[in-house]
């Protein structure tokens, strides 16, 4: 991502109304991926806290952690190659779970995820030191975390080559992991339970590829997907900004009303299927709510308004002997793709909801799927996402919106309540209190459980 002074970061986080031709600001690109910036640190943030106080990794003690890292071809047409880090689970349980995690964007890396959310190491944005994460997930599971789609971090593409559509992000996906599988230090993994996680713009990388692997007869043992905050049924997800913010008290009545118009106008333009002129209406909504009636509020996360940088894994991945063990030298990377973004642009507003409905109803085995989503975020905020569930059509929606069985009800970490959770058979829906759109950065110790939860196959 493009280093931005604190001024020019907050005038491109305000925004202004952008036209397609327009859309190749960065500004637009932030808008979905959570990543205006970078990793959106506040002083009190959770994630400052973990710094505070963590062990520090002297790398020259210890063996390489990224040793399993590098590049595999995706797309042999313009040479696409797929770039990751795999790591083993600090348990030592070779048949632990693995999981893939991905970013969202579309275009924004996973070594976000990697170095800010769930890996076994932060960085101290002071020393570009490692700290050792008290929350990673990878305690208890073996995990890859994908630069996707291709152009995105350090995977990388002739220019011809990038995606534009999810039909051909999952294909791309299943190849990288056919050719992941078949690397000696990975195949004993194949059989292992296998998850896909993600946040963001993953809601629809991760029913699509979920969907490709079930239609291919599971040629990996595919057995549950989770995804935070994620854009998976546009329609809905875009339609619901007036009554969120309404009821939050970031509009009166008659900004409500301004915004149901755009959201009018976004809807009629989705079902006419004309994709990204309904970007281009959404682009004015965003900025109409949260430039002209809020001033500036954070669309991640509405307790804050704008954070000062902090890019701490940007340059950490950047260093020579880090490029040496992350096999990435000679590589450019960028932390947010605009090519990916403009690529994908027209996908966008269009649904993967069918997808996730499938899986629910999958015939040959029981897929549990896990939709949480931040307390507080905007952007993908969950009055959305209770619409686009509570209007899914599979074998439990009947019991789910009749709330048979347990219904909905508070989560608790022993006496305490870290959220709210609705489950019926393998469909699970979960609020995380105390967050934003970036869930495992602002709540690790509670995300970490709730992911041990879905892993282990145990009811919440």
């Amino acid at each position: 991502m493009l280093k931005f002074n604190i001024l020019f970061t907050a005038l491109l986080c305000i925004g202004l109304c952008l036209s397609l031709t327009e859309a190749k600001s960065f500004f637009e690109l932030s808008r979905l991926s959570g990543r205006s910036n970078p990793s959106g640190v506040r002083k009190s943030s959770p994630l400052n806290q973990a710094l505070q106080g963590a062990p520090r990794v002297n790398l020259n003690e210890i063996e390489n952690p990224f040793k399993y890292s590098g590049f595999i071809e995706v797309n042999s047409t313009y040479s696409g190659q797929m770039y990751y880090v795999f790591m083993e689970a600090l348990n030592g349980n070779e048949n632990a779970p693995l999981i893939i995690w991905m970013q969202g964007g579309p275009g924004s890396s996973s070594m976000f995820g990697l170095f800010v959310e769930n890996g076994p190491y932060l960085v101290d944005p002071n020393t570009l030191e490692l700290v050792k994460n008290k929350y990673t997930w990878l305690q208890d599971h073996h995990m890859i975390w994908i630069d996707n789609p291709i152009g995105t971090g350090f995977s990388h593409v002739n220019s011809n080559g990038y995606v534009h559509s999810e039909q051909r992000v999952a294909m791309e996906l299943h190849i990288f992991l056919t050719k992941f599988f078949q690397l000696s230090f990975a195949s004993k993994y194949k059989k292992n339970p296998l998850y896909l996680f993600g946040e963001s713009y993953a809601g629809k990388y991760i029913p699509a590829f979920a969907y490709n692997i079930m239609n291919s007869g599971f040629p990996f043992n595919l057995v549950g997907i989770g995804i935070g905050d994620g854009l998976t049924h546009p329609m809905d997800q875009f339609n619901t900004y007036d009554t969120f913010s309404y009821s939050v008290g970031l509009l009166d009545d008659k900004q409500r009303r301004k915004t149901q118009d755009y959201q009018n106008q976004l809807v009629s333009l989705i079902r006419s299927g004309r994709y990204s002129q309904a970007m281009d209406v959404y682009n004015t909504l965003t900025d109409y709510v949260l430039t002209n009636c809020t001033g500036g509020i954070n669309q991640y996360d509405i307790r804050n308004y704008f954070d000062t940088e902090n890019d701490a894994y940007i340059k950490y991945v950047e260093l020579p002997h880090v490029k040496q063990m992350m096999h990435t030298v000679g590589v450019k990377y960028y932390d947010s793709s605009q090519d990916v973004w403009n690529a994908l642009y027209a996908d966008i507003c269009q649904s993967v909801r069918y997808q996730i409905e499938a899986l629910l109803d999958c015939p040959t085995r029981k897929i549990r799927v896990l939709l949480y989503n931040g307390q507080y975020d905007w952007i993908i905020n969950y009055v959305g996402a209770a619409q686009w569930i509570d209007g899914m059509k599979w074998h439990g929606s009947k019991g789910y919106l009749n709330d048979e069985g347990p219904g909905r009800k508070p989560w608790k970490i022993g006496n305490e309540v870290v959220g709210y959770v609705h489950q019926y058979d393998n469909l699970i829906q979960l609020v995380v209190n105390g967050a934003g759109h970036l869930s495992p950065m602002d709540q690790p110790r509670n995300v970490l459980e709730m992911v041990k939860i879905f892993t282990s196959n145990r009811d919440f």
